[in-house]
């Protein structure tokens, strides 16, 4: 399309400027926001040229396509907010560790009373690790439909199931909540931080120019 041939070809002399101007070709090329840039408009001409042919090749040149998208890291508002996020999983990575031991348990023991209760010639449980397939699908209260028992004792089970899941979710988003919280806290402070420097430079610089 149209649109498509102008954001190609501004991309294009964007990054051939860039690598003009710069003083060392080989540092600019090899910097992954430099990489990622190139990577935004090459697909392009790739089929332009038809390099690639076949379904399986242009599947991977819209793929590769798709790192567009990891141009917005370049912009400083998106950046602080990954940084936020980055943080809060960091802060939590000790409670997910034990959240995910915990959850182990309940898995493997709801998955093979599943199994045993459901083992049939009607059961939708072929074998443990579909059983296990559907206690993940249950507790995240997904709930596909492709599985489900048909014995009493299964549904007891599975009402179970549900209940813990919901628990699990429950300590889960407690934690992320929190950790984000104490992220967005050192945000803000960061923020404070260089208003201030901000201010007292321009005071200082002020007083210089009175002074002058």
């Amino acid at each position: 399309s149209l649109i498509e041939w102008i954001v190609t070809m501004v991309f294009t002399l964007e990054y051939v400027t860039r690598l003009s101007c710069c003083r060392s070709p080989c540092r600019f090329i090899k910097n992954w926001l430099n990489v990622i840039d190139l990577f935004s408009f090459m697909p392009f001409y790739i089929e332009l040229t038809e390099v690639m042919s076949g379904t399986a090749g242009l599947r991977v040149v819209r793929t590769i396509r798709l790192s567009r998208m990891v141009r917005m890291m370049k912009f400083e508002l998106f950046a602080e907010y990954m940084l936020i996020f980055s943080n809060t999983l960091n802060f939590a990575k000790h409670s997910f560790g034990m959240l995910g031991v915990l959850l182990l348990f309940p898995l493997v023991i709801c998955s093979c009373l599943m199994f045993s209760v459901e083992e049939g010639q009607t059961s939708h449980f072929d074998s443990i690790f579909d059983a296990m397939y559907w206690t993940i699908i249950t507790m995240t209260t997904l709930g596909y439909g492709d599985q489900y028992p048909n014995t009493v004792i299964g549904k007891i089970i599975s009402c179970i199931t549900v209940i813990m899941g919901i628990m699990y979710l429950t300590f889960a988003i407690n934690i992320i909540g929190s950790c984000f919280d104490e992220a967005y806290g050192r945000y803000l402070k960061r923020l404070s931080k260089k208003k201030k420097y901000r201010l007292r430079g321009r005071s200082s610089e002020t007083a210089k120019a009175h002074r002058g």
